[in-house]
């Protein structure tokens, strides 16, 4: 929901919102360092926004189910902002790119659920019609698609990569 909302209010008040609210070395180098945070809510548009929040609600819930929400919340949250800070590490993402979005987030959730459900069946939209699959076929195949389009397209799949192994960390330690 918090998603959703973000997306209308900026899209409607805010028309520098990537610029404003997104996180980059240089807005970091800036002082604004809540822009790690906000970027996550943050989202180019209607496509990138479906995307994400149809991830969370077809491989979210069952994660949320396990962990139960503090859980769930951490997960979440330190996944998405661990990737976000790893454009700081990265030289070869260079100053000039700005991340938002929530799929870093949505990496760590799957990961978890990789690794921790592995074995329970969720509907994967990763097919384009959600087919049910374990969860662990869901995280591999997220992976690989993420994996390829950074080598093969030069998509920003960085973060989902971060986002997903921090996940898997959490899921590999039981939370």
């Amino acid at each position: 929901a918090i998603n959703l909302l973000a997306f209308l209010y900026v899209n409607i008040y805010v028309p520098d919102y990537i610029e404003i609210y997104g996180f980059s070395s240089d807005s970091f180098a800036g002082g604004r360092y809540i822009n790690v945070l906000t970027a996550m809510f943050m989202h180019k548009n209607v496509l990138h926004l479906a995307f994400n929040m149809t991830l969370l609600f077809f491989l979210g819930k069952e994660v949320e189910r396990k962990t139960e929400d503090f859980g769930f919340l951490v997960i979440y949250f330190l996944s998405g902002l661990i990737a976000n800070l790893g454009v700081l590490l990265l030289p070869s993402i260079g100053e000039s790119t700005t991340v938002i979005g929530a799929s870093a987030a949505i990496s760590g959730i799957i990961g978890y659920g990789a690794f921790r459900l592995s074995g329970n069946w969720v509907f994967s939209p990763l097919t384009f019609i959600p087919l049910p699959m374990p969860f662990i076929a869901a995280g591999a195949m997220y992976f690989v698609l993420n994996f390829a389009g950074l080598l093969l397209f030069d998509l920003p799949s960085v973060g989902h990569l971060v986002g997903g192994i921090i996940g898997a960390g959490f899921g590999l330690i039981g939370e």
